[in-house]
């Protein structure tokens, strides 16, 4: 989050500098920082009906190697060679983890960690432990195939990047498509009013930024509900100016009030909404 605090919390705790005329005066302030809603961003947009998906680099564990047991199953065994694997895996850097409980099926198990998020299941059956294998399965797309045991360590750590790396660029084309851009007032509510993020030309006035938020709220109001499934009603507010932009050009003009443009600023919605008709994901608790 980033947040201008201005003069308050300096006049309140006495903070104060000498200026250039060689004046005291108040500090102004700015927060910036990662909370807690980052973790609810990333649980939006990765997650899906079976629970949390979680990327690698900050899920706590990483892999969860499951033991397959069947009637004629040397119990033992397979358990040492489950735990063996699990230690190989943590000596090398992989937040592993051995669920060897014998009061569940495997196929409880499967859903335990699916909606926990962890990344890859290992399962390791009799003919796996026979072939020298395990069978991988990835949670953020269900696939699965067979790792060779002599590779695991390098295939796990390429995997685990693979995954990473993928899941980072599906959310970043997601992003990039609902970043547009608008010159003038009715493509900015078009754009806005469809749920994107909108990048235009501003004069940087904040009269003209308080307009422009009491404005859009209003008119998103009068959207009829059955335009769209969701009924939007939040203002658009600047949510940046973006460092790296295309320069303003000789007579260019603020998208709303027509001023002279300065820069370019990108747009964003406060929701507020109201369900008519729409199917709501299922919550979990984990």
């Amino acid at each position: 989050t980033s947040h201008q605090l201005g003069q308050n919390f300096s006049k309140m705790f006495e903070i104060s500098f000498e200026n250039e005329k060689k004046e005291r005066e108040f500090a102004w302030q700015t927060s910036w920082g990662m909370t807690t809603r980052s973790i609810g961003v990333m649980v939006l947009l990765h997650a899906d009906d079976k629970g949390l998906v979680l990327p690698p680099r900050v899920a706590k564990i990483q892999v969860v190697v499951v033991p397959v047991f069947f009637k004629d199953t040397n119990v033992e065994e397979l358990t040492n060679s489950a735990r063996l694997l699990v230690e190989q895996l943590k000596e090398n850097g992989v937040r592993a983890h051995l669920d060897d409980r014998d009061n569940y099926s495997p196929g409880w198990k499967y859903n335990h960690w699916e909606l926990k998020g962890v990344p890859v299941r290992f399962e390791l059956g009799p003919k796996d432990l026979q072939n020298n294998q395990v069978r991988a399965v990835i949670r953020r797309d269900g696939s699965k195939f067979q790792i060779d045991r002599a590779n695991i360590i390098a295939e796990t750590k390429n995997l685990l990047e693979k995954i990473h790396k993928d899941m980072f660029l599906s959310v970043k084309e997601q992003l990039d498509n609902r970043r547009k851009q608008a010159a003038d007032w009715p493509t900015f509510m078009k754009e806005l009013n469809q749920n994107n993020v909108v990048l235009t030309p501003w004069c940087e006035s904040a009269e003209c930024e308080g307009k422009v938020k009491e404005r859009s709220g209003i008119e998103s109001k009068l959207i009829e509900a059955s335009e769209a499934e969701i009924q939007l009603t939040g203002s658009a507010k600047t949510l940046c100016i973006p460092l790296e932009q295309d320069p303003i050009k000789e007579g260019e003009v603020c998208f709303h009030c027509g001023a002279p443009a300065k820069k370019r600023v990108l747009w964003g919605r406060s929701y507020s909404v109201s369900y008519t008709h729409l199917t709501l994901p299922t919550i979990y608790s984990v």
